[in-house]
């Protein structure tokens, strides 16, 4: 599922309210064009333990092959369990 795509950017921060942003681009580099693609945030502690989960839509949210989408996702610091230590990406289509 995943090897259909390459990250090219991601970059974590917090905004002003103090919620965790993530900004990104992605490509298609699979063989085949993929529609309605999502992207799921997971966010772990030191133990590896999920303490949080986001999703949402890149735009475009539909690639060509070869095709590069850019994603933002963003998640309060009340929906989570724990203290975030990493994260990671995966695509869902």
């Amino acid at each position: 599922m995943n090897s259909n795509f390459k990250i090219l950017f991601n970059q974590t921060t917090q905004d002003n309210f103090g919620n965790c942003v993530l900004n990104g681009e992605a490509q298609n580099i699979g063989t085949n064009p993929l529609n309605n693609v999502m992207i799921v945030w997971h966010l772990y502690d030191a133990l590896e333990n999920i303490i949080g989960v986001t999703q949402g839509s890149p735009i475009p949210s539909s690639l060509g092959i070869g095709q590069t989408t850019i994603f933002n996702l963003q998640i309060k610091p009340t929906d989570l369990t724990g203290v975030s230590k990493f994260y990671r990406i995966s695509f869902v289509f």
